[in-house]
């Protein structure tokens, strides 16, 4: 048998690997309380960042986000429309009334107005394509008829757009528009589709991050004259306030220095659980014990429950992140995957401290302390 001071990185590895097998590094008991620790900072990091989010998420559903030009006859479609390419725009589309009105076979008794939109006027109202040849309907209007989407509705008379044959029409879309504090502009009516080639009375616009300011600039281009001095710009729905910036949000939430938390717990932990075998490991080094691989034994034996606390941490994240719906890799899970990490190098770097601090020379004093 090779004498201590002579032993092999080869040895230190299987020595390592004999005290995690047989229960002396306890490495179930440090994962457990490294899991719960940690667990907890980073768990309230994605539930943090989760609020944000789901405060985003609502921000834009009910079209706080969305901001209207209105100026009749004195808008261009084309441009409206083009809107959408802009950085930042998640749809625009133009809009205007006409006199025209349609009558469902379900509800002769209850016509319903027909106005005149862009194909992107769908992206705005939540449809993930813009949509094909048809009407749009309000989910509302849609749920009463027993209206789908890609689906024919029975009307009378034959009105503009179909065969007098067939009277039907197609229902190309069915759109969200719940009374939550938005204008009721589109609660009640039919959408038909045109092309954008024509002046329209107001143009919609979906922009994220929000910004009033710049909503109004990129919509005010869309003005057919200069001289539209009646034109107005205003927010779809003010319920939830002029102004959210999720950036700002994020950046000031309660939790964004929890990792620090994370990192002197897990040094914390490291750092007792090595402390607890002070009288075990002075008397390794009293028996020869290099003290270089003494530490090394130690880094990889607290390296077995740090790496298996930190697989549980890291799978509580990524299903928080996902019961927010935010997406495998979001933000939320990126930076709860933080603490973790962070504490995981506390904990080695406690395992490695409190091993180097240990004197072979205090032997005697840690065996009246035990």
């Amino acid at each position: 048998m090779k004498r201590l001071s002579t032993l092999s990185w080869v040895g230190v590895l299987s020595e390592a690997d004999r005290n995690i097998s047989s229960g002396v590094t306890r490495g179930p008991i440090w994962a457990a309380l490294f899991f719960v620790l940690v667990g907890l900072c980073a768990c309230a990091d994605v539930l943090a960042v989760g609020t944000v989010a789901t405060e985003a998420r609502e921000y834009l559903q009910v079209g706080a986000s969305t901001f209207v030009l209105k100026s009749d006859r004195a808008v261009d479609g084309r441009t409206c429309e083009n809107l959408g390419n802009v950085t930042g725009v998640l749809g625009a589309g133009a809009l205007r009334s006409t006199s025209q009105t349609l009558v469902f076979a379900a509800t002769p008794s209850s016509p319903v107005p027909i106005m005149e939109s862009t194909p992107g006027l769908g992206t705005v109202l939540g449809l993930a394509h813009k949509p094909a040849d048809g009407l749009l309907v309000p989910r509302s209007l849609a749920d009463s008829l027993g209206l789908t989407k890609g689906g024919n509705a029975p009307v009378l008379p034959p009105m503009p757009g179909r065969s007098a044959e067939s009277n039907e029409v197609k229902i190309a879309g069915v759109y969200e528009y719940p009374e939550d504090g938005r204008s009721r502009d589109l609660g009640y009516l039919a959408l038909a589709q045109v092309p954008g080639a024509d002046v329209f009375d107001s143009c919609w616009l979906k922009l994220w991050p929000p910004d009033p300011e710049y909503a109004s600039s990129l919509l005010r281009t869309a003005l057919t004259s200069r001289k539209a001095q009646d034109a107005t710009v205003r927010q779809l729905n003010s319920s939830r306030g002029l102004e959210f910036n999720p950036s700002s949000q994020y950046e000031r939430r309660p939790t964004r220095y929890i990792w620090i938390i994370g990192l002197l717990g897990g040094f914390g932990l490291g750092t007792v659980s090595a402390r607890t075998r002070k009288l075990e490991l002075a008397s390794n080094l009293h028996a020869g014990y290099p003290k270089r691989r003494l530490e090394g034994q130690m880094l990889l034996e607290g390296g077995f429950w740090v790496m298996s606390g930190t697989l549980l941490v890291s799978a509580a994240v990524v299903y928080l992140n996902r019961l927010y719906g935010l997406g495998l890799w979001g933000i939320s899970a990126l930076g709860g995957m933080k603490v973790p990490l962070c504490a995981a190098l506390g904990a080695l770097a406690g395992v490695w401290l409190a091993t180097h601090t240990t004197r072979e020379e205090a032997l005697f004093s840690y065996f009246k302390e035990r």
